[in-house]
Formats: structure tokens, C-alpha cells, sequence
């Protein structure tokens, strides 16, 4: 009985060491086997390329192509998982998209005739009558076109009905005449004799306010004049603040530290091979040789493997070109760990969050 347990027990661990080597083994192809990719490209007239991403020979494969139109595929194992084309029922969207806007447009057309036509009125043009002083005569201004438009028929409703040249109809608020009235007449003449009193009370008044007004603009002077002190310091406490943390050679360790990795992730990311040539030019030759002068960079990175050639009397841009390279997930994943585990940089980012949380004081 004792060697059956036994046996059964020699099997299961049997089972848990292969499944924790096949992990092992899943964590060691991701991390030690690299990404390649390789990128074609050209510009004839048109720009044309692919890009294409493999990893675990050719096991998992991606291909990104342009030529006439976007397409996208990915392929596990050799069989197709996905595949996309862009531009396939365009004709059909613009057709669709045209076809909603003319049912729209049908559809407006219709509320307006069985609205507007409805009840004799339209609502969408709004119009201001003014009185000219005949009382059977007003001027009416349009505000949609800012035509003007006279009407006769002027009665002692509330509402006047005005029928434009295109047939519309518009209800228009009474107003008041420009032309004052007997009564009104007697009434300024009424009011003319209180004007001389009320004039003395707003000289007063007036004195008064601009005095009030100089004092608001003395305490908005002053105000103006704090609030810039106040910046001005924040602003010299965040420059001594920022000088003090770059001044530490603790600090100043860790950032040639993350300098370092970062620099070497880069290199590791850029393309190891280049081949391809280049001719361009530009309308003006100093546009030209500015462009050449920073294209020279590349020299250092892949010497003659690269050719460009400046046309500096046509405005012109054609060539080929072809780009390799890999990413190893391991080496990506080596270089953070040496960032992570650096006990400084923990107390760094603690200093910088309790310096913004301050406000920068």
C-alpha cells in the first residue's frame, strides 16, 4: 500500500517539474529569443513600404503593407489569424453617408413645408419692425439677409402680418414710433423743468464715482504688483529647490545611471543593417544643405551603407531603402531591472512627488 502512495506521489511531481520546465522554457524563448523586424520602403513618385515583425523563426509573424491602400496581417504558424484591407467598402460608406444626408435634408425639407405652410408662419426668420413715423408706414429689417422691406398695412394690434417678395409670412411685435406724440411732447416739456435740479445731484454723483474709480485702480495696481512678487518668489524657491536635487551626488549617480540604460536601450532598439540611397532636393539649396547637415549623423551609424545624394538645382525626392534590426525582451528587461533596483531612485521620485504635492515650495 505504502509503494502505491509513493508511486502516485513520484508521478505527480513528475508532472509539476515538466509543467515548471515548459515555463521555464516559455519564459526563457521570450525573454532570451528577439523580436526581428525589417522595413522596405521607397518613394517613386508615391510612397510605397512594409514592415514586417517575426519572432521563434517565423512562428509568430506580422506584416504591415502599404502600396495602394493599408493592409495588415498576421499569420501563428503559418496559418492566417488575421487580415485586414483598408479602403474595401469606402464607396459604400460615402455612398451610405450621402444617402443619410439627402434623407435628412428631405426629411427638413418636409417639417419646414408642413410647419411652415401649417400654420402660415416661419419660424426660422425673425425680422424687426421700426416705426418711421407715418403710422401706416414702417420699415421692416430682415435679420437673416438685412434686406429692407415697407409695409402699408399697419393696424393697432399687437401683431402687424408682413408678406415678404418669396411669399413667407412673419408676425412682427408692434413698436413704438420714433416720432413723439402730443403726449410726449407735453410730457418732456413737463420733465424739462426737473432736468436743471437732477443735473446738479449727477455732477455730485459722477465727482464722486470717478473718485471711486481711481481708488479701484490703486488697489488693482497694487494687487497686480503682489501677485508678481509672489510668482517671482515661487519661481526662485523652485530654481534653488531644483539646483539643491541636481547638486546631490547621490542624485547626480542615479541619473548618469539611468542615462546610461537609456542610451543603451536605444542602441539596442536601432536598426543594425541599412542599406538604400536617397537623392533630394529643395526649391532653395540652403533648405538643401541644412537637411544633408543633419542627415550626416547617420554616417556615424552605418557608414557607407547608406548613400545620399543632394540635388541642389531640382526640387526632387526619390530612393530606396531598407532597415533590420531585433529586440531582445531579456536585454530590454536587464536594463530597467538596474534602474528599478537602485534604492536612490525610489528616494528621488518620493522628493519630487512631495515637491509637486507642495505645490513646488
Amino acid at each position: 500500500m505504502l509503494h502505491i502512495l509513493l508511486f502516485i506521489l513520484k508521478i505527480i511531481g513528475i508532472v509539476l517539474l515538466a509543467a515548471l520546465g515548459l515555463l521555464l522554457a516559455a519564459l526563457l524563448l521570450v525573454l532570451l529569443v528577439p523580436v526581428r523586424y525589417r522595413l522596405d520602403g521607397s518613394w517613386h513618385g508615391s510612397p510605397a513600404g512594409k514592415v514586417r515583425v517575426t519572432w521563434l523563426l517565423h512562428a509568430v509573424s506580422v506584416l504591415v503593407s502599404y502600396e495602394n491602400g493599408l493592409e495588415i496581417g498576421a499569420k501563428l504558424l503559418g496559418f492566417s489569424v488575421f487580415h485586414t484591407v483598408s479602403g474595401e467598402g469606402g464607396a459604400e460608406e460615402d455612398r451610405d453617408e450621402s444617402g443619410a444626408e439627402s434623407r435628412v435634408e428631405s426629411a427638413g425639407e418636409s417639417r419646414d413645408e408642413s410647419g411652415g405652410e401649417a400654420d402660415g408662419w416661419d419660424d426660422d426668420e425673425f425680422v424687426e419692425a421700426t416705426s418711421v413715423g407715418d403710422a401706416g408706414s414702417r420699415e421692416i429689417t430682415s435679420a437673416g439677409d438685412g434686406e429692407f422691406i415697407e409695409v402699408t398695412s399697419a393696424g393697432a394690434d399687437d401683431f402687424v402680418e408682413i408678406t415678404s417678395a418669396e411669399g413667407h409670412k412673419h408676425r412682427v411685435a408692434e413698436m413704438e414710433s420714433d416720432t413723439p406724440s402730443v403726449n410726449d411732447a407735453s410730457d418732456n416739456s413737463m420733465s424739462e423743468s426737473g432736468a436743471d435740479a437732477l443735473s446738479d445731484i449727477e455732477g455730485e454723483g459722477n465727482q464722486s464715482e470717478e473718485e471711486d474709480d481711481s481708488d479701484d485702480i490703486v488697489d488693482r495696481i497694487e494687487s497686480i504688483f503682489s501677485a508678481v512678487g509672489d510668482k517671482l518668489e515661487w519661481a526662485d524657491q523652485k530654481r534653488r529647490w531644483v539646483g539643491n536635487f541636481l547638486e546631490d551626488p547621490k542624485n547626480r549617480k542615479t541619473i548618469r545611471l539611468i542615462w546610461r540604460q537609456v542610451t543603451a536601450i536605444l542602441r539596442h532598439i536601432l536598426p543594425q543593417k541599412a542599406n538604400g540611397q536617397v537623392t533630394f532636393g529643395f526649391d532653395d539649396p540652403a533648405t538643401t544643405g541644412k537637411v544633408l547637415a543633419a542627415c550626416s549623423v547617420l554616417y556615424a551609424l552605418y557608414g557607407t551603407q547608406f548613400t545620399i545624394t543632394p540635388d541642389f538645382e531640382n526640387a526632387v525626392i526619390d530612393g530606396d531603402l531598407q532597415l533590420k534590426g531585433r529586440i531582445r525582451i531579456g536585454t530590454l528587461a536587464a536594463r530597467a531591472v538596474r534602474v528599478l533596483i537602485d534604492r536612490n531612485l525610489w528616494r528621488m521620485i518620493k522628493k519630487v512627488r512631495k515637491f509637486l504635492g507642495n505645490g513646488g515650495k
